[in-house]
């Protein structure tokens, strides 16, 4: 059974995420906040995997982009009048041996050199054995391969949002050995081509002997089928607060009851020294085994896998994230008898959709006006950064719905309201979140039914429905401003 070791130092969940020097300075606000650290991602995945063809390994290249992280421009497709904005998109990936130097792509292969290959990806005619250079010019890369697709929104919303994502992948055949994989992107409406980030990646043939094994992050499993999976998506980071499982190649000679996995916390001194702290200790016992391979379904859903039937072993097992505290990490895999660990690999807990406001003190206060008396919330208001965090703290420890986890649901979800009240109810003159809209929905949540009049002669109405009881807002502006006029039950 897994030992779980709990920090009690925090027990608050955000953790490393307030910036106390920031929060001291009066210019940072929401907007502030929401410009400053607004990320657009493109995460970028390399993965390896035997097939069922002995000493056969295929390998795969998968990105997730974030919809802010692509360039969008108004549809004009007729057969889909929900969608609003979209962009094409074309995704290379080019191999190289590990270390060679790398000039970034500035043009795409031409058609002469790209044949099709079945669903949306295009492979370069004929991969390479060895690194070679053109006579005057960079490395030429091993293999290429090129992903298209698109990407499609309803609203303007959607364009710049980081929860709506792209996903694709692409595959290559190469022998075992090193090779740095490099990904970059060219859009329709782009000119260039950008780099997107590179990855550098050991194929090894896990069916064989070797010196460290790979560790395959996977999504916490909802059901007894083993048949099929899906693969994180987020290169080595993983979703803060969630649970995840880890697939392990296990050698048929080996006893697997003779392994453990340790969980440790990393902890950076300021003179660059490492110390660790135990989250996990993990015993792996016999029913932890399944055996065959692994390979992905279509390019369609591409972090999804099915098993099929082979002679290899795999180990998989639930990690118990959702307990620990938001920290870079390190994963062990020892076997008993032997120094150095079978595998290891070092991961960082990301808040994938952490809402803006809990990244300051400051603002996370100010955010709070909903539910304290105003009063309270203005002596609140002029405490300094320390004060803020401890009053914060206080405030929402009690109110954890699930205490044992590092995670606080409740807080999480006043939060998430919060930052989809500032996207969707905003208008020229009142952040959303202000609006009686905004504070409307962050306080009761989504309405069971809404719906306008227009009475002539008079401003239009807006109700929202919860159960019996009905809140009703007049337009106030001609900017879409609404206040609330009477609310029936």
């Amino acid at each position: 059974m897994p030992r779980v070791y709990k920090f009690t130092l925090f027990a608050l969940f955000f953790i490393g995420f307030f910036d106390t020097t920031v929060a001291q300075r009066s210019a940072t606000n929401y907007q502030s906040l929401l410009a400053r650290t607004r990320q657009s991602n493109a995460y970028l995945n390399v993965n390896a995997f035997p097939t069922s063809d002995p000493g056969s390994i295929k390998v795969y290249g998968h990105f997730r982009l974030e919809f802010d992280f692509l360039t969008f421009t108004r549809s004009a497709s007729t057969d889909k009048p929900d969608v609003e904005f979209a962009t094409d998109i074309i995704v290379y990936v080019d191999v190289y041996k590990a270390g060679s130097v790398i000039s970034e792509r500035t043009e795409q292969p031409s058609e002469s050199d790209l044949m099709r290959n079945g669903g949306n990806q295009r492979r370069t005619a004929g991969n390479q054995i060895s690194s070679k250079s053109s006579t005057n010019g960079p490395v030429i890369p091993l293999a290429t391969e090129a992903w298209t697709g698109r990407a499609e929104a309803k609203n303007y919303s959607q364009t710049i949002s980081n929860r709506h994502f792209l996903e694709g992948q692409v595959h290559f055949d190469l022998p075992v050995g090193e090779y740095d994989f490099v990904f970059s992107i060219r859009e329709e409406s782009q000119t260039r081509i950008r780099p997107m980030g590179r990855v550098r990646y050991k194929v090894v043939n896990v069916s064989e002997p070797q010196t460290s094994y790979p560790i395959y992050l996977l999504e916490k499993a909802l059901s007894d089928d083993e048949d099929s999976t899906k693969l994180l998506g987020y290169g080595n980071q993983v979703p803060y607060g969630s649970d995840f499982d880890l697939l392990i190649p296990i050698q048929a000679n080996s006893n697997v009851e003779n392994f453990s996995v340790k969980v440790s916390a990393l902890e950076f001194g300021r003179r660059d020294t490492t110390t660790t702290k135990i989250l996990a200790d993990i015993e792996l016992e016999s029913d932890m085994v399944i055996q065959g391979t692994f390979t992905f379904r279509n390019n369609d859903k591409p972090f999804l896998i099915n098993r099929i039937e082979s002679d290899n072993r795999w180990v998989r097992l639930q990690i118990p994230a959702s307990r620990f505290p938001n920290v870079p990490m390190k994963i062990e895999v020892l076997q008993t008898g032997f120094p150095a660990p079978y595998a290891f690999k070092n991961i960082q807990s990301k808040w994938v959709d952490i809402p803006t406001s809990l990244l300051n003190v400051s603002v996370a206060v100010d955010m709070m006006e909903n539910l304290l008396e105003s009063e309270e919330y203005k002596r609140v208001r002029r405490l300094n950064a320390s004060e803020k965090e401890k009053y914060f703290r206080e405030f929402w420890n009690p109110k954890d719905p699930s205490p044992q986890t590092e995670y606080n649901e409740l807080m999480v979800e006043y939060y998430k309201r919060v930052d989809i009240a500032y996207e969707r109810y905003s208008s020229a003159t009142t952040p959303g979140y202000s609006s009686d809209f905004g504070k409307t929905y962050i306080l009761m949540g989504e309405p069971d039914r809404v719906s306008r009049r227009f009475p002539p002669d008079q401003p239009t109405l807006e109700i929202w429905e919860y159960g019996t009881r009905q809140i009703i807002f007049q337009a106030s502006s001609g900017f879409g401003d609404f206040k609330i006029v009477r609310t029936t039950n």
